[in-house]
């Protein structure tokens, strides 16, 4: 393996080449713990402690950093790490850290999203949110099957966002009104009934 470029990205960090492929990033303390210069030869050895020493510690910290704030799915923290140009094997290693300790687990995560939102957001609005959250589909009709929700409080709520006494709407403002909130998921029969449409 021959490092082909060190290309700075900001003045205390660097992407690393092998052999002409993006490898990973690191910081100048790094680069100069690691003895790392352009054109040299990196043994496997070497590209092994790298990642063993410096990135896979570094990607372990950061992903229990994120896990501190909030709970997070493992595809938030997979998207998390690859931002940061970790490599895929040490997101692998890091992810399998904290899944060691069953500090993620998508199925409560969606359980917990679920009973904090469902009383401001539409079930397609809650389904949406998880699914971009890379929760599966079977979890999350799982949880959706589970968990009581009435949708109503929620229509209600968005619905006092947009006005404050709905007598006082005339046709198009209320039609203006019941386009909003079929956007945010909620069935046309209850707009109607609230919306005196």
């Amino acid at each position: 393996m021959i490092i082909t470029s060190i290309a700075p990205v900001t003045k205390a960090a660097s992407k690393v080449y092998i052999d002409g492929t993006f490898a990973f990033l690191l910081y100048r303390q790094d680069l100069r713990r690691h003895h790392l210069e352009e054109d040299m030869e990196l043994s496997k050895e070497a590209y092994e402690k790298i990642l063993s020493e410096t990135l896979i510690p570094r990607a372990k910290r950061k992903v229990m950093d994120l896990l501190e704030r909030c709970d997070r799915s493992e595809f938030e923290l997979r998207t998390k790490l690859k931002a940061k140009y970790y490599p895929q094997e040490v997101i692998d290693a890091a992810i399998a850290y904290v899944d060691g300790y069953h500090y993620i687990d998508d199925e409560r995560l969606a359980y917990n999203y679920v009973a904090f939102h469902k009383e401001k957001k539409s079930i397609l609005e809650l389904r949406q949110a998880l699914l971009k959250k890379g929760i599966s589909k079977e979890i999350i009709s799982n949880v959706l099957s589970e968990v009581p929700i009435d949708e109503t409080e929620a229509l209600l709520k968005a619905l006092h966002k947009k006005c404050k006494d709905v007598t006082e709407l005339d046709y198009s403002q209320k039609q203006k009104v019941a386009a909003y909130l079929y956007r945010k998921g909620f069935r046309d029969a209850d707009i109607r009934k609230h919306l005196n449409l």
